[in-house]
């Protein structure tokens, strides 16, 4: 088990970067210590600080990723589903809701979706995702 203590929520008000830097990174030693469940938890904890805090970074998406990535290969379609839905609000909030790496983020779900057999609900993010991708093509057309 990996220890968390070394700093405490209360410390994360004053000082929240370090204290979800040290959740992502015990995320990660955990991932690769086998233990999924634990990686996820530091996440989902590292998650809401930040939204909390307005702190998000491509850190943390990155280590989302890994894991759901992760879930996605060992076919557990509903955690990684629910990783990749973190991901996507994440990336809304970081980016914007037009961004394309929102429309990655709708994509990998949608990809998800289709393994399990949820066609219409995976169609209908991959025409949101690709309405966001003809946007941004258009604009940068246009710049």
């Amino acid at each position: 088990m990996h220890d968390i203590s070394g700093l405490s929520k209360g410390q994360a008000g004053a000082n929240h970067n370090a204290y979800q830097e040290k959740l992502v990174c015990d995320a990660k030693a955990a991932y690769y210590d086998g233990n999924y469940a634990l990686a996820e938890r530091l996440l989902d904890e590292s998650l809401k600080t930040a939204q909390n805090t307005n702190s998000l970074d491509s850190r943390l998406i990155d280590s989302f990723h890994a894991l759901a990535n992760h879930y996605t290969s060992h076919r557990d379609y509903a955690k990684a589903d629910q990783l990749y839905r973190n991901i996507l609000e994440a990336r809304k909030a970081l980016l914007g809701p037009s961004h394309p790496d929102v429309a990655d983020s709708l994509r990998r779900i949608a990809a998800g979706l289709r393994q399990t057999w949820k066609l219409s609900e995976a169609h209908q993010l991959e025409r949101a995702a690709d309405e966001i991708i003809q946007a941004a093509a258009c604009k940068r057309n246009k710049v």
